[in-house]
């Protein structure tokens, strides 16, 4: 005969359920592993290192599985060994013993649902955790960002006729590459049809000669274009024209091989039309391990010794971004550094500039 561990009294099946306590712990575990775990995971495709949710795959399966587990605890009931005289079963602290006069096994649809209601309620709950985790690195952002994707004007209601034929005016030297770049540059993550071609033309007869792209601008589309729109120009020679190490889904990892990285920039050469560019960034970088890659160094050796890229530079607007820089202006590699320029968001950043002035290395804003 089964008896009871902790009085001696005779156990018989009788149904139990699982503890609040660990159907609590089970909502509260999925709400931790969405923040600390698979919002982690999920950042890459806001960091532009991924363009899909590939590789928060594993995570995101764990963080349904802990979901599903919660949902089931909330309703099921199982028949186990409970005594008779203390109402205990095992192990008790996973379940309790329902209410002699509870008939658990039956079906109990209000039940079900109020189950599915709550884990409903949990699992939004733990989305929100998982968006939360996601922002929280980029709180700083929150407070500019409304102003800077909004749909600001872009042409003005008064038009003067001296801005007729205008061109522009100050050139720049940028740092020890000692290029003379326009003080008004053209940046084209939306470059992608004729409209923006026309915009690039433009630009060039007006006397703008740098020009920022990337592979993974409108899919690889801003490259093509204003490669076009610099063969129409005829102006190579007077263009400083800066790129990305990255493809059309997303930068170039730290793990990346040599040959890999160097593929991405001949991809970008055979759509810019040209046979070199004059700089190339590590696009985005909010990691030590992608900055400091060796075989992206060792490629973009490689690179410059065959003529096809000039100067190395990084761009960061990542929460990391005062790390990043001052990791790359010790390592002595780069020769531009692009950061998102905004006081509010890092206040070191006059420390940064002064130190990149310091050292002759150019910055773009």
């Amino acid at each position: 005969m089964d008896l009871c561990t902790h009085c001696q009294g005779t156990n018989s099946a009788a149904p139990v359920k699982v503890r609040w306590s660990i159907r609590l712990g089970l909502l509260g575990l999925a709400f931790g592993f969405a923040f600390l775990v698979v919002a982690p995971a999920l950042h890459g495709m806001l960091e532009g290192v991924d363009g899909t949710i590939g590789r928060a795959t594993p995570q995101l399966v764990v963080l349904l599985g802990l979901m599903l587990l919660s949902w089931v605890a909330l309703f099921v009931r199982l028949a186990r060994p409970v005594c008779e005289a203390c109402n205990g079963t095992a192990p008790g602290w996973l379940f309790q013993a329902l209410p002699k006069q509870d008939d658990g096994f039956r079906p109990e649809r209000r039940g079900f649902l109020r189950a599915t209601g709550t884990a409903v309620a949990g699992g939004a709950v733990a989305a929100t955790a998982g968006v939360g985790g996601l922002l929280t690195p980029h709180r700083r952002w929150i407070p500019v960002g409304g102003a800077m994707f909004a749909d600001n004007k872009t042409i003005s209601d008064i038009q003067h006729p001296e801005w007729q034929g205008a061109r522009v005016q100050n050139y720049r030297r940028l740092g020890r590459t000692d290029a003379m770049v326009s003080d008004i540059s053209m940046g084209s993550g939306r470059v992608r049809d004729e409209t923006g071609k026309r915009v690039a033309i433009e630009a060039i007869n007006r006397g703008v000669n740098y020009f920022d792209t990337a592979p993974d601008y409108s899919h690889a589309t801003s490259e093509r274009i204003l490669g076009e729109a610099i063969r129409e120009t005829g102006n190579r020679h007077e263009m400083f024209l800066a790129t990305k190490f990255c493809t059309a889904d997303g930068h170039v990892h730290a793990n990346a091989s040599v040959k890999e990285i160097m593929a991405t920039v001949d991809g970008s050469l055979r759509r810019l039309q040209t046979d070199y560019v004059d700089l190339v960034h590590i696009h985005s970088c909010n990691d030590l391990d992608r900055l400091l890659s060796p075989s992206t160094h060792e490629a973009f050796d490689r690179l410059k010794e065959q003529g096809k890229v000039r100067f190395l530079g990084f761009s960061s607007h990542t929460p990391e971004l005062p790390t990043i820089a001052r990791a790359a202006m010790k390592s002595d590699r780069f020769d531009v550094m692009m950061l998102a320029y905004h006081w509010g968001l890092w206040p070191e950043i006059r420390e940064i500039m002064e130190q990149a002035h310091a050292m002759d290395m150019g910055v773009v804003a």
